[in-house]
């Protein structure tokens, strides 16, 4: 739990203020994150021939071709293997591919690359640290599309409404439900996804990536919550734990942003 709460918090500030001025320069089809398993069970042997695999399928001529089928013709892919829960190395940091030579040179460093990760295996941070990636391309997004006097309320429900149809099948044969069944539903789906979008996509431009970053993360910390004074689930210690870390970081930072007259223009900018 401490480990994927400091990722998360890593990507919404540090990786989005860091680098959302040089990857949001840039529009891609697909951001791709490749995680490997590097920890001690794996030899050097394996470690190369899951490189070669990988270096292998970037450079074939299908793979190439569904790129060349994208609306921007190009995707931004990063490689990183895992160890234990102190070791997740980037690899092959962002590179975008848009053809043979650019596939070729991110082969290319993934086969040169020393082996870095160590330790026992620790998915579960691996999988942290892949969220963290992509939620950080979850803000570039918002700030592109903002900077681009377009609303990241039309990118948002765009999004939720993908998911939506890719998951109906999922839930498939609707059970026939009560009136008051549906109007939960539908109330969850104003309260719980409408309204917050709206408010993401009044903030994103006017704060920083922390403050857009903790803010949002408010809302899973409180479900359990809600789940706990409605329906009587107790949440867990560690829960809680995240939780405190969660809306201290915020309240810390709010405070720490007004004693600085509200945070720089670089932080609001990035």
């Amino acid at each position: 739990m401490r480990q994927l709460v400091v990722a998360l918090m890593a990507a919404g500030g540090m990786l989005v203020n860091g680098a959302a001025r040089e990857a949001a320069a840039e529009t891609v089809d697909l951001e791709l994150v490749l995680l490997a398993d590097a920890s001690r069970s794996i030899d050097n042997a394996e470690i190369r021939f899951q490189r070669q695999g990988y270096a292998s399928a970037i450079t074939h001529p299908e793979v190439l071709g569904a790129i060349a089928q994208g609306f921007e013709q190009r995707i931004a892919v990063t490689y990183v293997e895992w160890g234990d829960a102190s070791s997740q190395e980037v690899v092959v940091p962002w590179t975008v591919v848009d053809g043979p030579e650019s596939a070729a040179a991110f082969a290319a460093a993934l086969l040169e690359a020393p082996r870095r990760a160590h330790g026992p295996n620790a998915i579960g941070n691996a999988l942290a640290v892949g969220c963290a990636v992509s939620w950080s391309f979850t803000l570039i997004g918002y700030r592109w599309i903002s900077a681009h006097a377009t609303s990241p309320a039309a990118a948002a429900v765009l999004g939720n409404l993908i998911a939506g149809v890719a998951a109906l099948a999922l839930g498939l044969p609707f059970e026939a439900g009560r009136a008051s069944d549906w109007a939960a539903v539908a109330y969850l789906g104003v309260v719980q996804l409408a309204l917050p979008y709206v408010f993401l996509s009044y903030a994103v431009p006017r704060l920083g990536a922390l403050e857009v970053s903790l803010l949002l993360l408010v809302e899973p910390v409180l479900n359990p919550v809600w789940a706990w004074l409605v329906h009587g689930e107790t949440p867990s210690g560690w829960a809680l734990v995240g939780g405190l870390l969660i809306l201290g970081a915020t309240v810390v930072r709010v405070v720490a942003s007004r004693g600085m007259g509200s945070g720089t223009s670089d932080d609001r900018t990035a």
